[in-house]
């Protein structure tokens, strides 16, 4: 058993050595004592968990908005649309109808 428990701590050691060898920048100021670079990889770990928690919750927030913005405009666009009479609606269709006809003929 003891044997194991020195390979599993070896496993640990490398790994960590790894860590430190291919990001030394994570490491500036940090003793060279496997436990301080285990104890400052859990570190940085939690505050990237608290970062990122931070970023969802504001993700969030403006999710919100947006749909809240988005909603608004929505009920705008039936106001008017709903506001706006047939007879409106006719004039646009007949001076549309005329720009058409008139940019044809122009083609022509």
């Amino acid at each position: 058993m003891n044997n194991y428990l020195k390979h599993v701590v070896q496993i640990f050691k490398d790994k960590i050595q790894r860590v430190v060898t291919e990001r030394p920048d994570l490491f500036k100021g940090i003793g060279e004592e496997i436990s301080q670079r285990l104890d400052h990889l859990i570190s940085t770990v939690e505050n990237q968990a608290t970062k990122i928690n931070v970023l969802e919750a504001e993700r969030d927030q403006v999710e919100q908005q947006l749909q809240s913005e988005i909603k608004e405009l929505q009920r705008y666009k039936d106001i008017i649309f709903n506001s706006l009479d047939t007879s409106f609606l006719s004039i646009l269709i007949v001076l549309w109808k005329l720009i058409d006809t008139k940019s044809k003929t122009n083609i022509q």
